[in-house]
Order: C-alpha cells, then structure tokens, then sequence
C-alpha cells in the first residue's frame, strides 16, 4: 500500500491510497479528476518560464501581448460590469479581450484629464490579489499602446497594466462607447 499526495484544483494538498491493506487483492488506482489533471498541466506548462509569477506584459512571438494583472476586488467587480453592460449593448456574450478592444477601437479620440485619472484611482484602487490575464491582440496592439502612453504622459509617471485597462474601460463608458 503506498500513499500519494497531490494538490487538487482548490489548492488544498489531498492525498490517495493505492492499494487496500486489508484486502491484497484489490488495488485500485489513483483517480484524478479530468478538471485537477487539465489544472496541472497549465501549471506545470505556466511555472517553466523565467518570469513566472511576475504580474504585467509578456510579449509572444506572434505579436501579441499577453497581459497578467493582479488586481482588487472591486476593481475587477468593475471590469465584470463593464463586460455584462458591453453584452447586454451587442446582444452577446463578451469577454474581457472583447470589451477592452472595444475599448480601444475609440480610444484615440479620448480626451484625457489628469482629474479623471486621479478621481478612478481614488473610487477603484487596482492592487489586490486577483489574478486576471488578457492577451492583446496584434490588431489592436499598437492602439492600446497608444493610449498607454497617454495616460503614462497625463500622470506624468510609468503606468502599469493593471491601471491603464480599468481606466480605458471606465473612459469608453463616461464616453458613452458602450
């Protein structure tokens, strides 16, 4: 009889017995959920790179960004808000690459105001512990880009991801973008 340990899909370390020691003649297998075996893999694929575990922008070679925040609570409550109000507008489901692209389609003609920044900021501080990843699209890349630097420009500081996406979400919906 032998003992395996393994942590499951909610973090908590679980452990499984092989073989039955008061009967040997069964011995049944480890069962791993097919959800707990997909969850290994990613993580296992995901802690290889070098730069696991730190948030902010990773570029692919395709040419597109993909983009890990951790952010609060209310800021990505916010975010899921902004997502159902974009489906409800078009009729269909949207994900949050959807609704940021959107987003960014009119972001070149957005007025921004050091005001603004500083009032979103204040109402939807963005440091937290909730792990959210987007990929920026090559189509749209170099739009988001733009409007990076322009709120980098604005607050007269280096931005980060995390800020800058709540932030052109919240623009695109005081603009009336969706």
């Amino acid at each position: 009889m032998s003992i395996v340990a393994f942590v499951n899909s909610g973090g908590a370390i679980t452990t499984a017995q092989r073989g039955n020691g008061h009967c040997p003649k069964r011995n049944p297998r480890l069962r791993i959920s097919a959800a707990d075996a997909r969850l290994a893999k990613l993580t296992i694929l995901g802690h290889d790179r070098s730069d696991h575990g730190t948030p902010g922008a990773h570029s692919m070679a395709s040419g597109t960004r993909n983009i890990r925040m951790l952010i609060s609570q209310d800021c990505f409550a916010f975010l899921a808000n902004a997502m159902c109000e974009f489906s409800k507008k078009t009729a269909r489901f949207q994900s949050l690459r959807a609704t940021v692209q959107h987003a960014c389609s009119s972001a070149s003609s957005m007025e921004i105001a050091r005001a603004d920044l500083d009032r979103f900021l204040a109402e939807y501080p963005v440091e937290g512990k909730v792990k959210v990843w987007l990929e920026v699209g090559a189509d749209w890349l170099d739009d988001y880009d733009t409007f990076r630097r322009k709120v980098a420009q604005v607050g007269g500081k280096p931005v980060q991801d995390k800020a800058v996406i709540p932030f052109l979400i919240h623009l695109a919906q005081v603009r009336g973008v969706f």
